[in-house]
């Protein structure tokens, strides 16, 4: 659907000028064209900078309309528009969060090993009659247990 305006200054400058449908005239008028369009969602590509409830965790891009970023996400801090430096910032952090779960996993499984070898691990404590111990265990009762026992 196409509508023709002609934009008419006026010779007062406090007034705005008026913009009225035309016929084809031919005079020193520009004719401009005015295309109606549906309503268009606008959606908005963001980087979390913290965990936010219903939507995701810090660091995840997601994608969120325009006036939620605007008022809400923005005004409190909680994202960031996503750029090309951006980009590259999420892409270091995920390979640096994989690196550090890898040290972890490998540490575990070694710790693993060390126990499968070992075997049990002997704590003396004093007890009464049967075997009820008096007193706790705690757990760093057994970390230096541990510790002790593998010398590490």
């Amino acid at each position: 659907m196409a509508l023709n305006y002609i934009l008419t200054p006026l010779k007062h400058h406090h007034k705005p000028p008026i913009i009225e449908p035309t016929k084809p005239i031919h005079l020193k008028t520009s004719t401009i064209q005015v295309l109606a369009q549906k309503k268009v969602k606008k959606i908005r590509k963001v980087i979390l900078k913290e965990d936010v409830m219903d939507l995701r965790k810090k660091g995840e891009l997601v994608k969120v309309r325009e006036g939620y970023y605007r008022n809400f996400l923005l005004p409190f801090g909680k994202a960031n528009i996503v750029t090309a430096e951006a980009l590259k910032e999420i892409e270091l952090e995920q390979q640096r969060i994989e690196a550090e779960k890898l040290r972890v996993k490998e540490e575990a499984q070694q710790l693993a090993r060390i126990f499968e070898n070992t075997g049990s691990f002997k704590m003396k404590r004093v007890s009464g009659t049967g075997k009820q111990i008096f007193g706790t265990v705690r757990a760093q009762d057994i970390v230096d247990l541990i510790k002790d026992q593998l010398q590490r």
